[in-house]
């Protein structure tokens, strides 16, 4: 009987909400501290190294059937490199395989826009490898260390009796993104001038009647599909639809954080 209940509540759980398809998409609008005026350099964005963790899927359901036990706080379904089952997606659509929807670029388009828009720097410039830095004072690189996204949900410690709680309009878990990268300054000559770690999490509340977008195509397969709660309204410029709407938030804060060094270096090289 228990398990019949926790297979309805799990599948009650992603049907209630109303579901569209996500989109691939890390537009934000900057955030954090911003120059007097931009430095008179040109900045080249060369894309990110991949330096995250294997894949990784949990099954989401299976860690929903762990909320009937007691006392436990909650569970949690990590996941990491997402980005390449959107890949996967586009193969079986038919689509040309684009290098923009896989992380290590577009993390390095989104920087790249923050940089532009923040006024950092006189031109940034979106590279695809060292040889187009023809006329660049400085090159930006880095290495992406982790884009983990975790679907967390609570039965509040009570086990069955929590689950069934889940019917009210509270909070029955988070769903959340980690992102953390380093990134690198080069000058002319090639040497580092200047080094940023970066970690940033983005995280919101979530119910049963929470909106949902899909990210991937088959529920079983050779694919991969997963339903997450929709980012939703903000003032952080982000597609309420997008599947990378908590990565965008995080990066947005990370960037948040790295630019004041940042400025404060090409202040002190340009004065």
């Amino acid at each position: 009987m228990r398990s019949r209940s926790a297979v309805f509540f799990s599948v009650v759980l992603f049907a209630v909400g109303c579901v569209s398809t996500g989109t691939p998409r890390l537009d934000y609008e900057p955030a954090g501290e911003t120059p007097a005026a931009p430095a008179p350099v040109t900045i080249g964005l060369l894309p990110l190294s991949e330096g995250r963790p294997p894949k990784q899927i949990d099954f989401l359901f299976g860690a929903l059937f762990k909320t009937y036990i007691p006392l436990l706080p909650y569970v949690k379904a990590p996941y990491e490199r997402l980005d390449e089952y959107q890949a996967e997606k586009a193969r079986e659509d038919g689509r040309p395989q684009d290098a923009t929807e896989l992380f290590p670029v577009a993390f390095s388009r989104a920087i790249a826009a923050d940089l532009a828009s923040s006024g950092v720097a006189k031109e940034v410039r979106l590279l695809s490898h060292p040889g187009e830095a023809v006329g660049v004072d400085f090159v930006m690189g880095g290495t992406l260390r982790s884009t983990e996204l975790r679907v967390n949900t609570t039965s509040y410690m009570l086990g069955a009796a929590g689950v069934l709680l889940w019917i009210l309009p509270i909070p029955i878990g988070s769903t959340a993104a980690d992102v953390e990268l380093n990134l690198t300054l080069h000058d002319r000559s090639g040497a580092e001038v200047w080094t940023h770690h970066g970690v940033a999490r983005a995280s919101r509340l979530r119910s049963m009647y929470s909106r949902t977008v899909t990210l991937g195509s088959h529920a079983m397969g050779s694919a991969f599909r997963l339903e997450l709660k929709r980012y939703g309204r903000n003032d952080e410029g982000i597609v309420p639809d997008s599947c990378w709407a908590y990565h965008a938030s995080a990066l947005r804060e990370a960037m948040a954080e790295a630019k004041p060094s940042l400025i404060a270096f090409l202040n002190s090289r340009t004065r």
